[in-house]
């Protein structure tokens, strides 16, 4: 449930979690938010200054396990983050300085292994979070395979400081290490979720990237980048059982995309470490979609076994994965996905097989509803798997009723589209009388 105008927006959230697990592979279960408040706001080019907040309230629940007892802490997190930047933007370049403050509060009970409960005393953690992002852009005409271009060269540098925070004493609640990668390289803070964890931090990120761009339509045909991270100091903050880094530089970050024609385009991500010599990621796509509502999707994804089981790094992986979506006739459609692991580890069962499977059709009505049933399968240990079906019917205008296939949908087929065309919305003078 949420409210918004034109410089704030505010929500109600309530959620509790079933956690699936078998005794053989145990689970540590998720918080349940009973509730969570947000509210946050903007406002941009004010004098030259762009100023957002986010602020929120939550109360954090852990589910009791089948013998009565509780893993973890219960309690509460108040957090604000207010941050100000002034972005001075002109013809060829940019230069963004940024300073904001990040101010939590816990109030935490901790019940210990016995059931017994008792109260930790309230923390508190405040943080300055300075950064600078520049970039120019260079640009010069070129030919792609006989095609007039248009060829840039766009090297990016982004500074951060954060100082450091003792915070092992505050709990986690929805925290996680977040996967390196290019979007990510250029964040405040290496953990994702709900900020338990904001990682001190002065470095610098540095990137180079080139566009081939169709002369008469601006058609992007081919684009790469590199980029890597430089650390002045080494990792203090960490979540429990990590293994703080210590590199002075990170793993390199190569990425790229080509448009092989209209239709039919593939990507490419990498990256390299330079201290093991290996590369710990590889992640190779490719995807066809000759018309809207109509695609197909393969993929390749390489991730290298840490070395440290306690990392929190993603563990190892070596999958390939078929997607579509596709039109059978003028009103009935196609979906699916299919996850197929190539591992194999005997120690611990874990054999190549399938680890998820979608399938389902979707009805469009003559007038203005939708309908879709859709079947999906997926793995919770190396022997068992779980099976679950949805059903959605849509109602123009009106909204959805049933399950949430549609989000299932569009986080399982790269880049999903509704059959149904939007409804464009009514114009303020529109059927004015």
């Amino acid at each position: 449930m949420g409210w918004a105008n034109k410089y704030w927006q505010s929500s109600v959230t309530v959620a509790t979690y079933q956690t699936l697990q078998t005794e053989s592979a145990p689970i540590r279960p998720q918080y349940n938010l009973v509730p969570s408040f947000a509210l946050n706001g903007a406002r941009y080019n004010i004098k030259g200054f762009d100023v957002v907040t986010t602020n929120s309230a939550t109360s954090f629940e852990m589910p009791l396990t089948r013998n009565g007892q509780r893993q973890g802490q219960d309690g509460q997190r108040y957090s604000s983050y207010t941050s100000a930047a002034f972005p001075i933007v002109r013809p060829g370049w940019y230069i963004t300085p940024k300073v904001g403050l990040n101010v939590t509060r816990y109030d935490t009970n901790w019940y210990q292994a016995e059931g017994v409960g008792g109260r930790v005393p309230t923390n508190d953690r405040v943080l300055p979070i300075m950064s600078v992002d520049a970039g120019m852009t260079f640009e010069r005409s070129a030919s792609f395979f006989g095609s007039e271009s248009i060829q840039t060269l766009e090297p990016r540098i982004y500074y951060l400081n954060v100082p450091y925070r003792d915070q092992s004493n505050l709990p986690v609640y929805d925290t996680t290490l977040a996967d390196f990668s290019f979007s990510r390289a250029f964040q405040e803070n290496i953990y994702t979720g709900g900020g338990d964890r904001i990682a001190n931090a002065n470095q610098i990120t540095l990137a180079l990237g080139s566009r081939f761009l169709d002369e008469e339509t601006g058609f992007e045909r081919m684009s790469v980048a590199v980029g890597q991270q430089i650390y002045f100091e080494d990792q203090k903050v960490t979540l429990p059982g990590e293994v703080p880094r210590t590199n002075v530089k990170s793993e390199f970050l190569i990425g790229g995309s080509a448009a092989l024609t209209d239709t039919l385009t593939t990507g490419l991500s990498l990256q390299y470490n330079p201290y093991d010599q290996m590369w710990d990621r590889t992640q190779i796509g490719l995807r066809w979609n000759p018309k809207r509502t109509a695609s197909i999707s393969a993929s390749y994804r390489y991730q290298r076994q840490p070395t440290d089981a306690l990392s929190y790094q993603p563990q190892g992986q070596e999958q390939v994965s078929v997607s579509f979506q596709w039109p059978l006739t003028r009103k009935l459609y196609a979906i699916g996905r299919v996850d197929y692991s190539l591992l194999s580890n005997p120690t611990y069962q874990i054999e190549p097989r399938v680890t998820q499977a979608i399938a389902g059709f979707e009805y469009k009505g003559d007038c203005c509803w939708t309908a879709r049933v859709v079947y999906q399968t997926y793995a919770i240990d190396p022997t068992q798997v779980n099976n679950a079906i949805f059903f959605q019917l849509e109602l123009a205008g009106l909204g959805q009723l049933g399950q949430n296939a549609m989000g299932l949908l569009g986080s399982s087929i790269p880049n999903f589209e509704n059959i149904t065309n939007p409804i464009q919305p009514v114009g303020k003078y529109q059927r004015y009388e």
